[in-house]
């Protein structure tokens, strides 16, 4: 549902996801990485894949691993090393992270 009457306004949106926060554009985004799936956790290369489908196009991913209480070798490889390498013009970013997801994005070079 769409709210009419929100205080929000085209320019503080256009200007939140751009690449400098003064223009306008699509170059930045977040991804709230618990809305993939219904558990807490995210070990899958193919997880990871999903979760990267269609950032290529942004300069700067924010991945948000709030609600998120263990990540496998091979999501965190697919994202951060594999993806990486394959999109070099992507910065990815991470927040909201427990000490094991952050202990498990160390492992593979974060």
């Amino acid at each position: 549902a769409l709210v009419l009457d929100t205080p929000r306004t085209l320019d503080a949106v256009l200007r939140e996801h751009s690449a400098d926060g003064a223009s306008y554009g699509f170059q930045r985004t977040s991804v709230p990485l618990h809305l993939l799936g219904s558990g807490a956790t995210l070990a899958s290369r193919a997880e990871a894949r999903r979760a990267s489908s269609g950032l290529a196009q942004f300069a700067h991913a924010e991945l948000d691993f709030s609600g998120i209480e263990h990540i496998g070798h091979g999501f965190a490889d697919e994202l951060f090393r594999v993806f990486r390498r394959d999109h070099p013009g992507v910065e990815l970013a991470s927040s909201g992270m427990n000490a094991q997801v952050s202990a498990m994005l160390a492992s593979v070079g974060r």
